[in-house]
């Protein structure tokens, strides 16, 4: 990704050799340009959300949460299992909040 743009210093350098109407349609256009993405931004995370929220009630029997595996050892042979619990949405809270903390603490961005 390329670097942001100063858009106040592009002007100053510009106020002198570029007429001011033109000046005002950069500024209109910057302007546009910053809402669309402000609001592809906003729309994502609104998607995000309504994702989270679905999967946080449970409305699918087709989702299933695995808390982990789990093995028994028959002497010369062991039997690995997967097991589900049920798992209610504060604690799918509080397991996002410490993967993003850890991810966070080791110096990854969330």
């Amino acid at each position: 990704m390329s670097a942001p743009v100063d858009v106040l210093a592009v002007l100053r350098a510009a106020r002198d050799s570029v007429p001011a109407e033109q000046l005002l349609d950069y500024c209109a256009a910057v302007a546009a340009v910053s809402r669309l993405i402000e609001a592809a931004a906003l729309e994502a995370a609104r998607e995000d959300a309504e994702r989270y929220r679905w999967l946080r009630k449970g409305e699918s029997d087709d989702v299933a949460v695995v808390r982990g595996l789990g093995s028994m050892d028959y002497g010369m042979s062991a039997v690995v299992y997967t097991y589900s619990e049920e798992i209610d949405g504060d604690d799918l809270d509080a397991a996002i909040d410490a993967a993003i903390a850890a991810q966070q603490g080791e110096g990854g961005a969330a």
